[in-house]
């Protein structure tokens, strides 16, 4: 198998423990990095939370394909935009995965002060 299909093969084993506990993940991996003098991490989160703010706009925007000029492209993401802020659940969930996401940096981060 070349080295990048195997490489991309492996992203799907990450899925059962990708919402266990990002903080212990980060710092595993930082941790990792650290004492084995690797300089550079790229890490990749899971996708961030999903909803369909109405059945209309959710087919407008999933109906955006590479043909779709800049002007058609705004209007869709506007509409869907301003919809999404005037939803309190979606706005909770945004916010929510926001947090985390910032716990999780400002963690790390403190963590490797602190060393």
């Amino acid at each position: 198998m070349p080295p990048d299909q195997q490489f991309f093969n492996n992203f799907g084993y990450f899925g059962p423990v990708s919402d266990k506990d990002y903080n212990l993940g980060l710092m595993w991996i930082k941790n990792t990095a650290i004492s084995e003098n690797v300089q550079y991490i790229e890490t990749m989160l899971k996708g961030g939370p999903s909803f369909i703010v109405t059945n209309e706009l959710d087919s407008m925007l999933n109906s955006l394909t590479s043909q779709k000029n800049d002007t058609e492209i705004d209007i869709v993401l506007t509409a869907y935009f301003d919809a999404a802020m005037k939803n309190s659940t979606i706005n909770a969930t945004i916010n929510s995965y926001a947090q985390m996401i910032a716990t999780s940096a400002r963690l790390t981060i403190s963590h490797t002060r602190s060393n």
